[in-house]
């Protein structure tokens, strides 16, 4: 039971005061930090899954990704650990949420909405510009801080889009089905523009009382984000302006490519409508994914500083006229001494003398040129700073680089510009491609100056698997080298598994029956026929 914590102390410094709500992997908790004398919320991995690899693993993930998204509209974390069988996140204590919100009003007026809109859309963009997908925005996850804030969590799904394995198997659907995006409800990969379905959904949600599509069973939900056209939102909420029912439509268009192109486009349509907030508002995405929200406000400026810049402006029109008076100086003499620009030799002598001085060229960050050079003009000029990437695919790959073809299966560049690189490769010949999913894959790079890097693509080719399974009511599970799970609830079922090609753990039960394991089971590219029968 949740209760068995409250009263605990973790990691000496945490201790537990009362259960803030519970989910399939975790218990969260409102705690006091003992230290700083704060309050902090507490998630907790629930016992049964203590000692699970995978899910632990995917618990602590949830803790790294969303920690190294440092953004107003982006839950903080502050502390992850393990202690007397506990496996533990501190994050900061927010105090409402857009789900209890919705328990007391149905709907939200409009302006709400935007403002949620453009908090929700700003943390997107900073997750997605760091390469990270949420994968299950929805109204449990939109918390609501003190000032009305959208604060986004529950990383817990979230997948790098640049590198690293996705511990949520590409064969199993994952989400929360009422809010999932149609390439979602298929198993097909995603990019952000996934996150803007879910949240179209969560704002449709807010904006009318009511979600999009409804069902009986997840699947009969998911079907619907596949098939069916979403009800116009201004049937159900007239007073919502038609613009921003425009925009709720085009969120929850069934093609990514018809959706929004990305969060800062989506940000840009929302902050230009009429309800948005009167302040106005841009978002710019920096270096290193972060993203900032920079309000614009009109400002009242007092009358003694109006008065100041004035005079200012005066003072500073006769200090010119005097600088350009000395030597009665020609036209060209002139422009040379605004401007800074040598005019011909003909209309702008040196003295006798004297002779020009050297020009020495010096980058930003080179002082040295100073040190050797002391007596000369010294002209700086602006260097583009640029990274150091490579990309390397497996050897029969076609390896593209935002759409330009690379010779082989590895690109560099040594001197790449900053900005945002897409990669795709994919197998071109060879067994085990047809209808592998993961034969095919597109990462997003967020490459910023001075940066140094090193990136593989994780590709692999498909066995098809037919099961030969004796009884044919054993429920099957299979796992590979990175912690993927794959199971099959009944050995009769006659569809083919699609697996990735290499080695898996393969293990059956059945009633009645004596387990069977095979730990370094070798499925090669193509197709392939398991036996084996369980002793019963």
């Amino acid at each position: 039971m949740p209760e068995r914590y409250i009263g605990v102390t973790l990691g000496g410094r945490y201790t537990i005061s009362r259960l803030l709500g519970a989910g399939a992997y975790a218990w969260v908790y409102e705690a006091r930090d003992t230290e700083l004398e704060i309050p902090v919320a507490v998630k907790v991995l629930r016992p049964e899954h203590t000692g699970n690899e995978v899910v632990e693993t995917r618990f602590r993930r949830e803790a790294t990704t969303a920690a190294r998204l440092r953004h107003p509209n982006i839950v903080t974390i502050r502390d992850v650990g393990r202690s007397d069988g506990i496996t533990w996140v501190v994050m900061d204590l927010v105090p409402g949420s857009l789900t209890r919100r919705l328990q007391v009003l149905a709907a939200l007026p409009e302006p709400d909405l935007v403002r949620l809109g453009l908090d929700i859309t700003a943390a997107l963009g900073a997750a997605h510009a760091a390469g990270v997908i949420h994968r299950d925005i929805k109204a449990d996850n939109i918390l609501l801080g003190g000032a009305g804030e959208a604060i986004v969590c529950d990383f817990g799904l979230a997948r790098a889009l640049a590198g690293g394995a996705d511990l949520s198997a590409t064969n199993q659907v994952v989400g929360t089905p009422h809010y999932f995006s149609p390439e979602q409800a298929r198993g097909e990969p995603l990019d952000g523009r996934s996150d803007l379905y879910a949240l179209g959904v969560t704002l449709f949600r807010a904006a009318t009382g009511r979600l999009p599509f409804e069902g009986d069973d997840w699947y009969a939900v998911a079907r619907k984000h596949v098939d069916d056209v979403p009800p116009d939102p201004r049937s159900l909420a007239p007073e919502l302006s038609p613009a921003f029912a425009d925009i709720l439509l085009r969120l929850l268009e069934k093609r990514p490519e018809n959706r929004f192109r990305d969060a800062s486009e989506l940000f840009d349509a929302l902050a230009q409508l009429p309800t948005a907030p009167p302040t106005g508002a841009r978002m710019a995405l920096g270096t290193g994914g972060t993203t900032a929200i920079h309000p614009v406000m009109a400002r009242t400026v007092p009358w003694w500083q109006r008065g100041a810049a004035r005079i200012a402006f005066a003072v500073g029109v006769v200090a010119l006229g005097l600088w350009l008076s000395r030597g009665a100086p020609t036209g060209d003499t002139i422009w040379a001494r605004a401007s800074g620009v040598v005019p011909p030799a003909d209309s702008l002598s040196f003295p006798a003398d004297s002779a020009p001085r050297p020009v020495v060229d010096v980058a930003d960050n080179d002082t040295a040129a100073l040190d050797s050079a002391p007596d000369t003009t010294v002209e700086r000029t602006p260097r583009v700073r640029t990274a150091s990437v490579r990309v390397t695919a497996p050897p029969g790959t076609e390896l593209r680089i935002n759409d330009d073809l690379s010779e082989g299966s590895a690109w560099s560049n040594p001197r790449a510009r900053p900005g945002v690189y897409v990669v795709r490769a994919r197998y071109v010949d060879g067994p085990g491609l047809a209808d592998c999913p993961f034969a095919q894959h597109t990462d997003t790079l967020q490459i910023t100056a001075g940066e140094r890097v090193d990136h593989s693509v994780s590709l692999a080719r498909c066995t098809r698997v037919t099961l030969d399974v004796t009884p044919a009511e054993a429920h099957l599970t299979f796992t590979d080298s990175l912690g993927t799970v794959v199971r099959r609830e009944s050995a009769g079922d006659p569809a083919p598994l699609v697996l990735r090609a290499g080695t898996w753990r393969i293990e059956g039960r059945a009633p009645r029956c004596a387990p069977y394991r095979s730990d370094n089971h070798v499925l090669k590219p193509g197709t392939e026929v398991v036996t084996f029968k369980l002793l019963c």
